[in-house]
Parts: C-alpha cells; sequence; structure tokens
C-alpha cells in the first residue's frame, strides 16, 4: 500500500470537492464548478459574485442551475444572459432540489447510478 502525503491525508473528503460558483463575464453569468476558482476566473476573465461550499455533488447541483436557466443560454451550455440575482437563485434552488432528492440526474450518470 502506498502512503499518503501529509496535504492529502489532512484534507477531509468535502476539501476535495470543486466549489459551484457564479461568476460575470462577457458573455453574462456563468455558473460552474473549480477546485481553484481563482485561477478559474483568470482563464475566464470574469469576476466571482459568489460560491457554495463544496456540495456533496457540485456537478448535480451546476447541471440542475444550468436546467433551471436554459431558456437564457447566451454563449454555450455555462454562460447565461440572466441578472445576477437570477443566477444566484438558480443554484440556491438546485441546491434544494438536489439535498431533497427532487433533481435531474445529468445524461451519463443515470446509467452509473443505476449500477
Amino acid at each position: 500500500m502506498e502512503a499518503l502525503g501529509a496535504a492529502e491525508v489532512a484534507m477531509p473528503d468535502s476539501a476535495k470537492r470543486p466549489l459551484v460558483y457564479v461568476a460575470h463575464g462577457k458573455w453574462g453569468h456563468k455558473i460552474g464548478i473549480s477546485g481553484n476558482t481563482k485561477s478559474r476566473m483568470s482563464n475566464l476573465g470574469a469576476k466571482l459574485i459568489r460560491t457554495w461550499r463544496r456540495p456533496a455533488d457540485s456537478r448535480t447541483v451546476e447541471y440542475n442551475a444550468h436546467e433551471l436557466l436554459a431558456a437564457h443560454r447566451s454563449n454555450g451550455r455555462e454562460w447565461f444572459d440572466v441578472p445576477e440575482d437570477a443566477a444566484i437563485q438558480a443554484v440556491e434552488a438546485a441546491l434544494v432540489s438536489v439535498n431533497a432528492g427532487t433533481h435531474i440526474v445529468p445524461p451519463g450518470r443515470a446509467a452509473r447510478e443505476s449500477r
């Protein structure tokens, strides 16, 4: 068995999960996930608006927030032409939905979850 480094041992599982964030950039508001939001904002040329502490299933929260705003996509699937409060509310609603078990399962994940 391979020994783990001190940082790996000290890091709880929740610290390994990515943050969910809302950012603002040239295409509107972006809802995404990242383990390093500072670097991500630099790469996007965007301003970080808000983060949520590492939910148990960040990808599902992100996916559900995207689905709630699907009619407002502005550039690809993660940018939305909505006011800041609408983007934040979509993430909040997705968190509630995922925590209640009433969320949409992202494509490709349904097959893995049924195994």
